[in-house]
């Protein structure tokens, strides 16, 4: 079993819709998307292996937008 499999779910808000998610890491949480190179937790750029926590605000960034 993975670990997103054992973890509790949790609250965020993801690109300003809340939602609950098993996801530990902005990774698991965008893994659908190949397109989003980093997240935007709590207004912070960070990494994709970065963890979540509860009340998490959550945006994924992509190389595009990275542009503008």
């Amino acid at each position: 079993m993975s670990a997103a499999e054992l973890s509790a779910p949790i609250m965020i808000s993801v690109s300003g819709e809340e939602r609950e998610v098993t996801a530990t890491t902005a990774a698991e949480l965008f893994a659908d998307n190949a397109k989003i190179v980093v997240a935007r937790v709590n207004g912070t750029l960070v990494d994709l292996s970065h963890k979540l926590s509860e009340g998490d605000t959550v945006e994924p960034v992509t190389y595009a937008s990275c542009q503008r």
